[in-house]
Parts: C-alpha cells; structure tokens; sequence
C-alpha cells in the first residue's frame, strides 16, 4: 500500500535517502554556501508536512544534506569546473538552521565555480570520481587541505559526480 512520506513543491526534487547516526546536519549549495547545525533544532513533522527549513537561499539550491557525528573529519568539496579540496570541518562554526551559512567556494566573478557536491569524510577514506565514461578512486588523504575560500585544486575539465566508496561487510 503506498503512503506519503515527503511533500514536495512544484519544482522540488528529492536526489539523496540515507539512515545516518549522527547529532550534526551539513548543507552546502550550488553557490557554495554551507551550515552545520544540530540535528535536534528539526523538530519531528507529521508525513503530511513538507519538512523544516534547513538553509535561507537566495537565487540558489542545496546540492547536499548530510548527518554526520563528531568523528569525521573533513568535508570534501568538488565543483563543476573540476575542482576538488578539503576543509577541515573544525573551520566551520555551528550555527542555527535557516541562516544564510558561509562560503565554503571562494566567489569568481568572471569564471564562477558552482558546488558539485559535498561529501563528510575522514583521511583514510575512499571516494570515486566519475568523469565522463570513467571513475577514478582517490584516498581522502591525496585530495589537498585548503582553506574555505578557496576554489579548490584543479583535478579534471569535468567532474560529472563524486561518491565515497564503503566496503560490504556481513
């Protein structure tokens, strides 16, 4: 028997379901804005409703939402021009939900980096670049540290998407 479990707007689109453990909520958008904030700030919503407000955007849209604990250590960052680098997560202040967040993309005026995709992520960790018909794996640790205002280390032309590689386990 089917049932609603989100109610989605003209436009909205649901790309991500994951279970997570964690206490802390990520966000990042195409312009490059994030916020973390406590996951207890989203109050439980009946399956009729349309969820909480995570993030303000202005001319944008979220790119990811992520739960993660206080173990991980970096967030990942890869955009559309073929960029990828990490940020410390400690680089980030927790804030509230439904602020605008802070720029984890440095602003280009001529030549605009748009967020591809975020991930949450610790050194020894796995991930999988697809560029056009082929993935590349990466450990976490060969991605260089930066800064958040920075656009990143070029890698390719294009990244199409990224993901974290997990190990099956029994």
């Amino acid at each position: 028997k089917p049932i609603l479990n989100i109610k989605l707007k003209q436009k909205d689109i649901v790309t991500n379901i994951s279970y997570c453990d964690g206490n802390n909520v990520f966000i990042s958008t195409s312009a490059g804005y994030s916020l973390i904030f406590d996951i207890s700030e989203v109050g439980i919503t009946g399956i009729k409703t349309s969820g909480v407000k995570s993030i303000k955007l202005k001319n944008d849209y979220v790119t990811n939402g992520i739960i993660f604990d206080d173990s991980y250590e970096y967030i990942t960052v890869s955009t559309d021009k073929g960029s990828l680098k990490r940020v410390k997560i400690s680089e980030l202040d927790k804030s509230s939900r439904a602020n605008r967040g802070v720029l984890i993309l440095h602003e280009v005026k001529t030549n605009p980096h748009k967020l591809l995709k975020t991930l949450i992520l610790n050194t020894k960790d796995e991930l999988g670049i697809k560029l056009n018909d082929e993935i590349k794996v990466l450990k976490n640790s060969e991605i260089p540290i930066m800064d958040r205002y920075s656009t990143g280390s070029s890698f390719s032309k294009e990244i199409n998407d990224i993901f974290e590689i997990k190990k099956l386990e029994n």
